[in-house]
């Protein structure tokens, strides 16, 4: 895996294998600093689509988080998964928080963007207890239309 941006609150990979970004969420510090670090995976995204069309797909490793603040949750939800899809994300694998109320609110987040359709659009979104079976689904996912 390629190590392409690195922040205070994370680090994202490409992984060509799959392909996916990999984002790898440390504890989470403030919203300038998420925003900061979203905004640069959208960019980052918005890059790769140029060679690889089809990239869609996400994997996202929560296990340090030990909470999620309300403004992030927030953030996440109506700002920049609205973001994401616009800019062509549509399937995000989740290993969870190892923190219970962490596992909440990602768990909360998800709820909402399957199920309340916030936006336009929507983006896929499950947990699995192994990086090596969300990928294998980012891998499925990539044979599916959109």
């Amino acid at each position: 895996m390629e190590k392409i941006y690195e922040s205070h609150c994370g680090s994202l990979l490409f992984d060509i294998k799959v392909p996916c970004f990999h984002i790898i969420w440390q504890e989470v510090l403030n919203l300038p600093t998420v925003v900061s670090f979203c905004e640069a995976i959208v960019e980052q995204l918005q890059k790769h689509r140029v060679f690889l069309p089809t990239l869609a797909h996400f994997f996202a490793d929560t296990r340090q988080l030990s909470t999620i603040p309300a403004d992030i949750s927030t953030y996440w939800r109506e700002v920049w998964n609205p973001q994401m899809y616009q800019a062509g994300g549509r399937y995000l694998a989740i290993l969870p928080a190892e923190a219970f109320f962490a596992q909440l609110i990602l768990q909360d987040y998800a709820w909402d963007l399957g199920k309340n359709r916030l936006y336009e659009g929507e983006i896929d979104v499950r947990f699995f207890q192994s990086e090596e079976a969300a990928k294998v689904w980012l891998m499925q996912m990539r044979a599916t239309p959109e």
